[in-house]
């Protein structure tokens, strides 16, 4: 084995070794936002339109014998 100096050991070997990813608070706020917006405005528009009405057709057509 390589003898290391305490350096070198302390960048090969760290002692804390967790990822940490830094997230700003206004970005994630607008992200948040870019995410709930759709959702609150497909919400308002069945409160206030109501839901679509849509006659489901048959893919099977069934044979007369």
């Amino acid at each position: 084995m390589i003898a290391l100096t305490e350096a070198q050991r302390a960048v090969y070997y760290p002692q804390d070794r967790r990822l940490r990813i830094w997230i700003r608070p206004s970005v994630l706020l607008l992200l948040m936002g870019v995410a709930l917006v759709p959702l609150i405005l497909a919400w308002l528009q069945v409160a206030f339109v109501g839901l679509a009405l849509h006659r489901a057709k048959s893919c099977l057509r069934l044979r007369r014998s």
